[in-house]
């Protein structure tokens, strides 16, 4: 549980940082308007609204067959490295689409040995829920949103069905240089 912990802690020190980044830059919770961005392939970003957690809208994309959001990089940068900054986001989703089903093996067997034990172990209740395998556990959690930036980052955010983690999401994070180097449980 202590890098779950620390990933809370690490998530609200960076909203912290954004927030003061933006109080000081822009006037209190304000944030500068993205710049709208065309890709040949992706399509059209633009500004996902002053309150959201992205600054870029999200556009589908398939993956392994499935529909999934993909958000370009989410980090404020200033208005000279905007373009430099998205072009890195697209670069690193090529880089994921060209071997889909590799990444989603190593996102799947990190969850696996990350989340499945801690289900089995401590949240799931034995007498009103049935043990399920790792396969049956894995059936009920499907990719919902790639998240992308510079220097090969990437996060893989998942939906849990039903009531299994009760209403959390799992997110599996690294680069293409490094791989998978974090599965966390949000929500």
């Amino acid at each position: 549980m202590s890098r779950l912990r620390h990933f809370f802690r690490h998530e609200i020190e960076l909203w912290e940082d954004i927030r003061g980044f933006f109080s000081t830059a822009f006037g209190k919770d304000k944030r500068p308007p993205a710049i709208s961005y065309s890709h040949p392939r992706y399509g059209t970003f633009e500004d996902a609204g002053e309150f959201s957690y992205s600054l870029h809208t999200s556009v589908e994309v398939t993956w392994l067959g499935e529909p999934v959001e993909f958000s370009p990089d989410a980090t404020p940068g200033t208005r000279e490295r905007g373009s430099e900054i998205i072009e890195a986001s697209f670069d690193t989703m090529d880089a994921l689409m060209e071997d889909q089903a590799g990444w989603h093996d190593k996102a799947r067997a990190a969850v696996l040995a990350e989340t499945y034990p801690l289900w089995r172990d401590e949240w799931r209740d034995p007498e009103t829920e049935p043990e399920l395998t790792e396969d049956e556990f894995w059936s009920r959690i499907t990719l919902t949103n790639v998240t992308t930036g510079e220097d090969g980052w990437f996060s893989l955010t998942f939906h849990v069905e039903g009531e299994l983690l009760t209403d959390h999401a799992i997110c599996v994070s690294g680069s293409i240089a490094a791989g998978v180097e974090d599965v966390a449980i949000e929500g």
